[in-house]
């Protein structure tokens, strides 16, 4: 869809703000296991894989 890709890299500049040192990785773990229920993980999970490359 047109205009996607901002969206996206919105939400990957967004994500790595919320991810500056100042919260722990287990606390975010924590976060979402205990407030996202299996299909809301589901969904973030394949909605990532489907924008994700792997550049290796």
């Amino acid at each position: 869809m047109a205009g996607d890709e901002s969206k996206w890299d919105a939400l990957l500049r967004w994500s790595l703000s919320q991810a500056d040192g100042t919260l722990p990785a287990r606390v975010l773990r924590w976060f979402y296991f205990v407030f996202l229920d299996e299909e809301d993980r589901k969904w973030f999970m394949e909605a990532m894989q489907a924008k994700t490359m792997d550049v290796v």
